[in-house]
């Protein structure tokens, strides 16, 4: 368990390293990829196979593994676990939400009890953005307890 007032806490150098590293992977994705021709996210061939028979999940996997940018991915564990196994859609938005995105994911936990008493999902991105704008809103004095809990 990590608790303190608010002010006494650094809530803000793990974002900011956060903001950087994001920044810096997504320039590098835009390096790569544009020795590529543009790829198609896993989604768009799972789509495929939903709306109708006759495409399979093999077929799914091969056609997507077929592109050079995935196939590339693929022979190179270490570009893989950089960039995912799935990366056009993650690397799709712009650098500035994709790195809003990664910096508002570094406080959050799974559930954020409030001051007056209700619970807040924290599930998505935009339970995280709401997470931060609570935690930045509150007085400096206001005490902070992070409990971990795993069973």
């Amino acid at each position: 368990m990590r608790r303190g007032p608010k002010g006494l806490l650094d809530l803000d150098t793990g974002r900011v390293a956060a903001a950087r590293e994001a920044g810096e992977r997504w320039d590098a994705w835009q390096v790569f990829a544009a020795g590529f021709p543009p790829s198609l996210p896993y989604a768009h061939f799972a789509r495929r196979a939903a709306e109708g028979p006759g495409y399979t999940q093999d077929q799914v996997l091969a056609d997507f593994g077929a592109q050079p940018l995935i196939r590339a991915l693929d022979q190179d564990p270490s570009l893989e676990e950089r960039f995912t196994w799935d990366p056009v859609p993650w690397f799709g938005e712009d650098r500035a939400a994709f790195v809003e995105r990664a910096e508002a994911d570094v406080l959050p936990t799974f559930a954020l009890l409030t001051l007056d008493g209700r619970w807040l999902d924290g599930s998505s991105h935009l339970a995280n953005v709401r997470f931060n704008a609570y935690v930045d809103g509150l007085p400096w004095s206001t005490l902070l307890v992070r409990v971990m809990y795993h069973s």
